[in-house]
């Protein structure tokens, strides 16, 4: 069952499974967006010619880029997350000595950590289910909801940066990519 906040855990294990495959596509789309942009400006500076596939380009490298941008910081607040998690070691008394705790103050521990889950929890279904008058509310909801389930920003940095614009970036370099084909074509017969 998927729960409020479920998110912070979600989203870097999307990143992570998707990594080579974000990589893959802002490679093609950068790569078909390039050439869009040379053949349409050759195209635009031809007797006759036409600026609409050099402008087509443009508009295409806005999304493209902003994706490839988006995923980097995306891939490098997951590892900084991953990186602070495997660096948490047990507690020591430092130069090699274990600190020994007694069972009172262990369980106190253990109780406290399941006092801070369950409010984390409980703030995290309360910003699921506040849902705001914005673009995609559902998924602005979903982020705030993570990040009360992750203890803030700090814990989840890979939450800082607005999901939906990222999501947005993502539609608009897939959707790049066949249409730059599409002009490219076009420019190289104008050209030709």
């Amino acid at each position: 069952m998927i729960r409020a906040g479920s998110m912070s855990i979600i989203l870097p294990l999307i990143e992570r499974l998707g990594r080579g495959a974000g990589r893959l596509l802002v490679g093609v789309s950068t790569f078909v967006v390039v050439f869009l942009l040379l053949a349409g400006w050759r195209a635009g500076n031809m007797a006759g010619g036409t600026w609409l596939p050099f402008i087509v380009g443009i508009v295409a490298a806005i999304p493209v880029a902003l994706f490839a941008w988006r995923r980097r910081r995306l891939e490098a607040g997951v590892k900084a997350t991953q990186a602070r998690l495997s660096n948490s070691a047990p507690a020591s008394g430092g130069a090699g000595q274990l600190v020994v705790r007694d069972d009172a103050e262990a369980a106190l521990t253990e109780e406290r950590k399941h006092a801070i889950a369950r409010e984390r929890s409980q703030k995290a279904m309360a910003e699921s289910a506040q849902l705001r008058q914005t673009y995609l509310p559902r998924i602005e909801a979903a982020q705030r909801a993570a990040i009360a389930m992750a203890g803030g920003v700090d814990n989840a940095p890979y939450l800082k940066d607005d999901v939906r614009v990222t999501l947005i970036a993502l539609v608009g370099t897939i959707i790049a990519v066949p249409v730059s084909v599409i002009f490219l074509i076009t420019a190289l017969f104008l050209i030709l």
